[in-house]
């Protein structure tokens, strides 16, 4: 994770914006993060999401959904990205990154995960971080996330760990969490993923730079390359230290999944 970026997505959380912030959608109650009120300890692992796909943005366009305040769409456009846009139901949210962030190819629009409003193949890499827990029906979310990519695209995709955020929960059983309408567990969540993408590379987050695999994602070498020689190059002058992409070590349980889905029915080389 560049140190600017986290400076960038600290500078966002700390400003109170040109809303009023307390009202409808931004009101701040953890699941958002809203410019003035989010700790900069949540701020932190999200900004981590984005540094994680930073490395496919390079000549992409880029859909990010459920991009709130839009600190990461302007993260992954920064990396190189052809195009970089972010879609929020939120429109004090939309409107503070459009005003924030937006430029030519930066844009900012308001709409539904669940009925996206592009053309069938618009995007390369999409990327999404703990949206689908919201989503009643995560089925038609993908759905549309599947259409909307172009035929070899990729997506990233986080959630948080039913067996962590919500322990003893099973099935369809109301997560802890309020706002939360469906938690997965790591199976659960890579079934779900596997009904639309052929290849599916599933990830843990539990510290900060680093993401450990779960299962074995050689059929997703094409894809995940990148990531890892990323890794391996190491700290530039400014960023923090580098990002590791290693084996998840069994007796400990991922707080977050991540997840790398790709259309193409083989990325190997």
């Amino acid at each position: 994770m560049a140190a600017r970026d986290l400076d960038r997505a600290r500078l966002v959380a700390g400003q109170s914006g040109q809303f009023h912030v307390g009202t409808s959608c931004m009101e701040f109650t953890g699941e958002r993060m809203v410019p003035g009120s989010t700790p900069v300890s949540v701020v932190e692992h999200h900004v981590d999401r984005y540094a994680f796909a930073q490395p496919l943005a390079l000549g992409a366009r880029i859909l990010d959904v459920a991009c709130g305040v839009g600190y990461g769409t302007d993260m992954l456009k920064r990396s190189g990205a052809k195009l970089a846009v972010g879609v929020d139901i939120c429109r004090e949210a939309v409107m503070f990154a459009h005003l924030t962030y937006g430029s030519a190819g930066t844009l900012f629009v308001i709409g539904d995960a669940v009925e996206l409003p592009f053309s069938d193949g618009a995007f390369d890499l999409t990327v999404s971080f703990e949206t689908i827990e919201h989503v009643p029906i995560p089925a038609d979310f993908l759905s549309e996330v599947y259409r909307t990519l172009s035929r070899y695209g990729t997506l990233i995709i986080s959630t948080p760990n039913r067996r962590v955020w919500s322990p003893g929960s099973v099935g369809r059983m109301r997560p802890t969490n309020p706002f939360h309408v469906h938690e997965f567990e790591q199976l659960e969540f890579h079934a779900l993923l596997r009904r639309f993408f052929p290849l599916v590379g599933m990830f843990a987050q539990n510290e900060l730079s680093s993401m450990r695999y779960l299962v074995d994602y050689s059929p997703l070498a094409r894809v995940v390359r990148p990531l890892r020689s990323l890794a391996a190059r190491g700290p530039e002058r400014g960023t923090a230290p580098r990002r590791r992409i290693c084996k998840w070590q069994p007796g400990s349980v991922p707080r977050y999944l991540v997840a790398v889905c790709s259309k193409k029915p083989s990325a190997s080389p």
